[in-house]
């Protein structure tokens, strides 16, 4: 229950680009460790503060994004333990504080998180590279509490129709 006695249906709450069940697009980039004309490629989904949190995907090593950390959206990447793997860094913690070269500058891999299925379990996790860019946002993902999800996503719309109403 919240302050006011009323029950919290809702326990998370994470913008992206995309949720779990869509593809994304691929990035090209460099990377620390190899020559400069080798490019690499990996999947870059746009995910917000807390995405990874409200998804339950694990941080293997270092951190996810952060608002305690108002560059991130400029200068930081998370990797997935498969990209760690496909870039050859050995180990999560190795990663952490690498550098990545982007068209748009370097990034710095601050965090590593456990690989998930992003598509169908029959599918082939590949090497993902997160970004965050708040602008990019076009999906709003809620964690419910276990209970009743008709009630939830009831009071979600309510809520939902206040704030914005003619969205």
């Amino acid at each position: 229950k919240d302050e006011f006695g009323r029950v919290r249906l809702v326990t998370g709450v994470s913008l992206s680009g995309t949720v779990p069940g869509r593809r994304v697009g691929q990035t090209l980039f460099s990377a620390e460790g190899f020559p400069e004309d080798e490019i690499k490629s990996a999947q870059s989904p746009f995910v917000g503060i807390g995405y990874f949190e409200n998804l339950g995907i694990p941080v293997l090593a270092g951190r996810t994004f952060s608002d305690e950390f108002p560059t991130d959206p400029d200068d930081a990447v998370v990797v997935n333990d498969a990209a760690v793997r496909y870039l050859n860094y050995g180990t999560p913690q190795n990663a952490v504080g690498k550098v990545l070269g982007f068209g748009g500058g370097p990034r710095t891999i601050v965090g590593v998180v456990a690989d998930y299925h992003h598509l169908s379990l029959k599918e082939q996790i590949e090497p993902t590279v997160f970004l965050t860019n708040p602008a990019v946002a076009g999906f709003l993902a809620l964690r419910l509490e276990p209970g009743d999800p008709q009630q939830a996503i009831s009071d979600v719309r309510n809520t939902w129709s206040t704030l914005y109403p003619d969205a």
